[in-house]
């Protein structure tokens, strides 16, 4: 491409006087693009150490990444690095996790340590790495009749952006040989009602395995309550969950612990202050990820929203740090649906769904649209709310239709809550500018006070509307000659059933 660039540049009489390279660098620098290539370099190497890849390996990775050119570049830059980096911790006699782990597979391939051990015991195997697999295999393979015992929970693996490879669990037996599953089918940490959500969601990736977990705790009323608020702003926000606490404060036993989790940590509340306003409660925060192992008494789950730092989250991996993470996986968001199992799941008693219902999380949305035992009348919820899941933009399918208005004029309009991804836009209701929602052929008012209603052409989906001069209803799309226009009347349109008839 330079080369090509080149040519055609001096044949159109240009003449050349490149930056010379330093000048080309402070200007990348400038930029960020060397801070930022250097993150991504240094996840490449963290990756690359706990892979512990041969070069056979590292061959075969590189021919099925994305980009093999692209990916084959970056690890020829990565190898002085590396080679740098090795050489510094040697010469200050340090090493790291991976040098353990690394290290300690190598001396028991080359036999410089002869291992003893007849039973070898892993605990959160479903987080294992092919680095510390290989050390696992490698100790069992060097001793004659040696007993392998892993105990790990697939639906709890939320790891792989570290290296943590979910098909060593999965695929256990092919790897592994021959084995004996031993299931732990009952589960003290949360109750009958929690499971009955978390379980079945989990579940609806067939890679995961299958398991009927027992809750010691049977409940026969829904336990995962769904908090449905505005939270455009930081007020509103704040008001959602004040109330989410006073209610779990009025029903919680005295001494009861509250844990709010978030996907990401921006989303978590300052705690300051609650424990002040509610003495009867303690109160952590954590982020998903950092929440495995712990448990609490209550869990308020924040950010269910949709897009790039919602959950699922929409965050695009660099393809040079996904070439180097274990394979993903086919079925849609699977570690991410891991982690929305593992946030139910840190709950003794119950879970709060907070969740704005325009903008809401794809995974709300599936606890709503599958029926599962959600509790929906704890804390009230706003007409817009309720009907939103209702109010699906035509066009993308994805969004909700939302009310806006227009920055010039301040009139009111309904917009896709996707903007300006979808730009889609129609009228608010005539008499109250609410959303309005499809209903056989008609477009009704999701406001209950308001029996505002359109009817909509069967030829064009256009608004009819009621024409005096010709006493006929006519469609918007008319266009007088237009050849486009939509000619379809009508003399008599009845009025839709009112609101509860």
């Amino acid at each position: 491409m330079l080369e090509g660039l080149k040519k055609k540049l001096s044949n159109a009489g240009v003449v050349l006087n490149p930056l010379p390279p330093e000048a080309v660098l402070e200007t990348l620098r400038e930029f960020g693009a060397i801070t930022q290539f250097a993150s991504i370099l240094t996840d490449m190497l963290g990756l690359l150490r706990t892979a512990n890849l041969s070069d056979q390996e590292l061959v075969d990775l590189i021919a099925r990444s994305a980009n093999p050119e692209q990916t084959g570049a970056a690890l020829t830059l990565l190898a002085p690095i590396g080679e740098a980096y090795a050489a510094t911790l040697k010469s200050q006699r340090k090493m790291d996790f991976d040098d353990m782990i690394n290290k300690a597979n190598q001396y028991v391939l080359d036999r410089t340590f002869k291992s003893p051990w007849k039973y070898i015991v892993v605990d959160e195997f479903q987080d294992i790495a092919k680095s510390r697999a290989d050390l696992v295999l490698t100790l069992r393979d060097r001793q004659e009749d040696v007993s392998l015992f892993c105990v790990g929970d697939d639906w709890q693996s939320i790891f792989r952006f570290t290296g943590s490879d979910i098909s060593f669990t999965a695929d256990f037996e092919k790897i592994f040989g021959a084995t004996c599953p031993t299931e732990l089918k009952k589960t003290f940490r949360f109750n009958s009602m929690i499971g009955a959500v978390a379980s079945r969601f989990v579940m609806q990736n067939d890679r995961q395995i299958k398991k009927d977990i027992k809750s010691h705790t049977v409940v026969d009323e829904p336990t995962v309550s769904l908090v449905r608020a505005a939270l455009g702003d930081d007020q509103s926000r704040a008001e959602a969950i004040e109330r989410t606490v006073a209610r779990i404060s009025q029903a919680a036993s005295s001494g009861s612990s509250v844990y709010f989790l978030a996907r990401f940590k921006h989303d978590l509340p300052d705690l300051e202050g609650y424990a002040a306003r509610y003495p009867n409660l303690s109160f952590k925060n954590d982020s998903i990820h950092s929440s495995k192992g712990k448990e609490a008494d209550y869990v308020i789950l924040l950010g269910l929203s949709k897009g790039k730092y919602g959950l699922p989250s929409e965050i695009v991996t660099h393809p040079l740090i996904e070439a180097l993470q274990p394979k993903a996986e086919a079925y849609p968001h699977a570690e991410e649906r891991r982690l929305f199992y593992v946030a139910l799941t840190r709950a003794r008693h119950r879970v709060y769904l907070v969740c704005d219902m325009l903008r809401c999380s794809p995974f709300v949305r599936e606890l709503i649209d599958g029926n599962y035992p959600l509790e929906l009348r704890e804390l009230a919820a706003s007409d817009e709310q309720k009907n939103a899941i209702a109010l699906n933009c035509p066009v993308c399918t994805q969004g909700n239709l939302v009310n806006r208005r227009a920055k010039a004029t301040g009139s009111p309009f309904i917009a896709c809550s996707n903007w300006p991804r979808c730009t889609h836009i129609e009228s608010g209701c005539r008499k109250c500018d609410a959303p309005m929602v499809r209903s056989g052929r008609y477009r009704l008012c999701i406001s209950p006070t308001c029996d505002g209603w359109v009817a909509v052409c069967p030829s064009s989906g256009g608004n009819m509307v009621y024409r005096e001069k010709v006493n006929r209803w006519g469609c918007s799309h008319y266009r007088g000659a237009d050849s486009s226009s939509c000619r379809h009347m009508e003399r008599v349109i009845p009025a839709p059933p009112k609101k509860g008839t």
